[in-house]
């Protein structure tokens, strides 16, 4: 016991207390020739494990918490915003910035060397736009807008080489047959209107559902211009009865207009049977043709009519356009035509009939003839019927046997 001072040990020497050496201790290892604990000051570590020495070193190890510098000693801390890893360095290679958010939120720059939370909102499944709160893949909470550029508002791309049919714009209704309306609007903000839009609706059957093509007036009022209901076509009703039907919707309003093109040859309208034959059209001139030039009107008889029969008329036919002009002429020789005749009808074509009546006129006859009127002429009272014809002169002669095609 006590001090030892410049003497050479060797083999084993046993301490029961305290043993301080001086001078330059050689040869010893730390690891098998020396147990207990030798204190920090003396180079040990001052505990007998790794985690326990750093714990002596840094102090109370707590949840979260890290080893650091804290300037004049190393500590145990737990991680402040400060402390987080650089985010973006300038020059000379010093870090700054900090973070903040909220689960979910997909990060933004909202500052310089800050980062928080944009308006995008990502749960795992749904994406919202504007939105907490998603409940489909995509959801935008807002006006969404795309705008026209140098290209088009919305282009999609969908290139089909097989010939097979696909949606480039999928509307999905989830709800029962007969509820429910998908729709596509354009609606004017600046005036707080709606230009247009095009929708289904639904009905209590799959034949029932409506597709509707609807437009403002120069009121701003939308209404239904065009409805596809079960294979027909309204114009300005909801409820087609025909393959089409246009409802004019005003007693000035025309109906339908055919216009045709600059040097016209093709009919503008034709009416088919099954096999596609013109059983009548209209051609380019304005001429009609049909198999045969009949029509129905209400029968005369009331007692027919409560039977459903109608009366089938038809046309009287001939090798011209013509007109005529007919009456009666008593005590008098001459037969004033109508004002317009003389601008409808070729004087040259004009052709008159004579039929006596009560009495016999054997020498009842026409004196002369033009465009405003006709004398007769007769050896005794004239009370005669008058048929008067010509052929039309403002429109082209009748070509008569024309090309079959």
């Amino acid at each position: 016991t006590g001090t030892v001072n410049g003497i050479t040990l060797t083999g084993t020497v046993t301490s029961t207390g305290s043993l301080t050496l001086g001078g330059t201790l050689s040869g010893v290892s730390l690891a098998t020739q020396v147990t207990g604990t030798l204190p920090i000051a003396n180079g040990g570590t001052g505990t007998t494990t790794a985690q326990l020495a750093i714990n002596a070193l840094a102090g109370a190890v707590t949840s979260g918490s890290y080893l650091r510098g804290n300037g004049t000693n190393v500590v145990m801390a737990t991680i402040q915003a400060a402390d987080v890893p650089t985010l973006n360095q300038n020059t000379t290679g010093t870090a700054s910035g900090s973070v903040s958010g909220t689960a979910s939120y997909v990060p933004k720059f909202t500052s310089a060397n800050v980062i928080g939370n944009s308006q995008i909102y990502d749960n795992g499944t749904n994406i919202g736009i504007g939105t907490a709160s998603p409940s489909y893949r995509l959801q935008v909470s807002g006006q969404t807008y795309l705008g026209n550029g140098a290209s088009n508002p919305l282009y999609i791309d969908q290139t089909v080489a097989d010939g097979v049919v696909r949606d480039s714009v999928y509307l999905y209704e989830a709800s029962a047959q007969g509820t429910g309306r998908q729709a596509i609007s354009w609606y004017n903000g600046n005036q707080g209107y709606y230009k247009a839009r095009i929708y289904t609706e639904p009905g209590p059957s799959y034949a029932a559902t409506r597709f509707y093509i609807d437009t403002a007036d120069n009121a701003r009022t939308v209404a239904t211009r065009l409805c596809i209901h079960d294979g027909n076509v309204g114009i300005n009703t909801t409820s087609p009865g025909a393959k089409l039907q246009v409802d004019t919707g005003a007693a000035a309003t025309k109906g339908l207009i055919v216009k045709g093109f600059t040097s016209q040859n093709a009919n503008l309208q034709e009416w088919q049977n099954s096999s596609g034959t013109a059983l009548a059209y209209m051609d380019a001139s304005g001429n009609f043709a049909a198999v045969t030039k009949s029509f129905l009107i209400d029968h005369p008889s009331l007692k027919k009519k409560a039977l459903g029969k109608k009366l089938r008329y038809s046309s009287l036919e001939g090798p011209e356009n013509a007109v005529y002009f007919r009456g009666t002429l008593t005590g008098n020789s001459c037969i004033v035509l109508p004002d317009y005749w003389i601008d409808l009808v070729d004087s040259e074509s004009v052709t008159v009939v004579l039929t006596p009546r009560k009495y016999p006129q054997p020498n009842l006859f026409i004196g002369s003839t033009d465009n405003v009127r006709v004398m007769v002429e007769s050896d005794r009272e004239i009370c005669c019927d008058f048929m008067i014809c010509g052929t039309r002169k403002d429109v082209q002669a009748l070509e008569v046997e024309p090309d079959g095609n």
